[in-house]
């Protein structure tokens, strides 16, 4: 049917429908050549059982032994004082602050270093602590980092407004977003290898910014994040 507008020289229409004109669909030209090249598909990483906890990319191997749930209501008050009143009047603001307090444990220097070693005397620190974070096959190695100490240190100062995966948090109080305020980190008596760590929590609300999605972790693009 084309051709019947006319043909080059080599005999093909000359005219083409815009769908097979080259480059037209960009995505699926991308898609294909990420599968070439071997990028990670951007999947969610594995979301903890009833009693393990995930911050972002982090599925911490001990679970928290402590959360603490906390809503603060703001109050303002009037300019000036009222009539026969020593101090001026309180009024609701209208919204709340609400922290999330927990604790966790690292027992080994695999868990603080995010690093997957059968013997430590023989551990390599260029190749076992180092990790390539351009290369798609080290994507298990990513994961590994990001689960440990060193990755949740990683995502404190670089990203710290995360998604969060806890059967409590999620289905009891409707937290699925969390931004890192504070983290303190300790030493634990009579265990060398272990580090604590106390984590405190703001509550992330992405509806006014995301009012599409239902849970903030399906606003992360994984691949990118990894």
């Amino acid at each position: 049917m084309f051709k019947s507008f006319g043909v080059d020289k080599d005999g093909k229409a000359a005219f083409q429908p815009i769908w097979a004109a080259e480059n037209f669909i960009t995505s699926m030209q991308i898609e294909q050549a990420i599968k070439k090249i071997g990028w990670p598909s951007g999947t969610a990483p594995q979301s903890p059982d009833a009693f393990h906890l995930r911050i972002g990319a982090s599925n911490f191997y001990v679970p928290p032994i402590s959360i603490s749930v906390n809503t603060g209501f703001k109050a303002g008050s009037l300019t000036g004082g009222a009539i026969r009143q020593k101090a001026s009047p309180k009024f609701n603001a209208g919204y709340k602050d609400t922290t999330v307090s927990l604790k966790l444990f690292f027992p080994n220097y695999e868990e603080i270093w995010g690093i997957t070693a059968q013997d430590a005397a023989k551990m390599n620190l260029k190749s076992n602590i180092n990790i390539d974070f351009n290369d798609p096959k080290q994507e298990l190695r990513v994961d590994k980092f990001l689960s440990s100490l060193r990755g949740l240190i990683a995502a404190f100062k670089y990203a710290p407004i995360l998604p969060i995966r806890n059967q409590y948090l999620n289905s009891v109080f409707g937290i699925t977003g969390i931004a890192m305020s504070n983290i303190s980190i300790s030493t634990v008596p009579n265990y060398p290898f272990a580090i604590a760590v106390d984590l405190q929590l703001n509550v992330f609300n992405h509806k006014p910014f995301l009012p599409m999605i239902k849970d903030f972790n399906q606003a992360i693009d994984w691949a990118k994040f990894r």
